[in-house]
């Protein structure tokens, strides 16, 4: 396991799900989901002493996606390489690109769609609700790839990006 992965798994970043208690002096935004109320919490990793960076600390990044030009009927793969670990558990399209379709979205080898069936790009706009995801870690030199299929009979442009955790 990587120290991503590691701080992570510990309960460093996004508690999402059932009901957690709030963490006393800290800020607890509710976040309404299907289930009801729940929590997010998140724990940054604190700056050591006297500076405002170091490494190991868990911080809430993006990672952006080149902007393609997807002609009608065509599907292809935009590659997002990435110079930290970096755990995705958000990705935006342009509104351009929600017309799009997301046939897979891979992280190295893994894939993060479970079926063979295509997801609305729809379903990655700004106002998409409980839409997070809870993805593998992509380590520099391996990245994430997206794949994209356009249905419709006009050229769609693809630009956006990834929103979720890395140490740096």
């Amino acid at each position: 396991m990587n120290s991503l992965d590691a701080l992570l798994a510990a309960g460093y970043g996004p508690n999402v799900g059932g009901w957690s208690p709030p963490v006393i002096g800290a800020y607890n935004p509710p976040v309404i989901g299907a289930g009801g109320m729940d929590q997010r919490m998140v724990t940054p990793g604190t700056p050591q002493q006297g500076t405002t960076q170091h490494e190991s600390t868990l911080r809430r990044l993006m990672c952006g996606i080149p902007i393609t030009s997807y002609a009608t009927t065509i599907t292809a793969d935009i590659i997002c390489n990435v110079s930290e670990p970096f755990r995705p558990d958000r990705l935006m399209l342009s509104t351009a690109a929600q017309a799009l379709h997301v046939t897979n979205l891979r992280v190295g080898t893994k894939s993060m769609n479970v079926s063979s069936n295509p997801v609305s790009g729809n379903c990655f706009s700004e106002q998409a609700i409980n839409n997070d995801l809870s993805g593998y870690t992509a380590l520099p030199g391996v990245g994430a790839t997206l794949t994209l299929y356009n249905s419709t009979g006009a050229t769609v442009v693809a630009s956006g990006g990834f929103f979720g955790w890395s140490l740096v």
